[in-house]
């Protein structure tokens, strides 16, 4: 059987702290985890997959990471990526002027 990514469904958190560690334990197994194929691999970029288990199973989703390293001032590239410009390149289907409007 090929090695699969357990994903938390949605759920309402009742105990923060539970959540919490649910949701820490999610991302440590995303980032460190073992059993990724790798389906780009090119001038700086790597991109894997895995397919999923539990509650989204059956949805024939994959779970994908990605890694790219540039050469780029980080303060540079952080004033970038949080400014409208970024936003676009983060969330290419965005509406750019939802970046200047309060979030609620």
């Amino acid at each position: 059987m090929e090695d699969r990514e357990y994903i938390i469904g949605e759920f309402v958190p009742r105990d923060g702290r539970r959540a919490a560690s649910l949701l820490k334990g999610e991302l440590n197994r995303l980032l460190t985890g073992t059993g990724w194929q790798t389906c780009i691999k090119k001038r700086g970029l790597r991109v894997e997959y895995k397919p999923v288990s539990g509650p989204f199973e059956n949805s024939g989703v994959y779970v994908t990471r990605a890694r790219w390293q540039i050469q780029a001032d980080a303060g540079r590239l952080f004033d970038f990526l949080t400014g409208p410009a970024g936003y676009r390149v983060i969330d290419p289907a965005c509406d750019p002027a939802d970046h200047r409007r309060p979030p609620l």
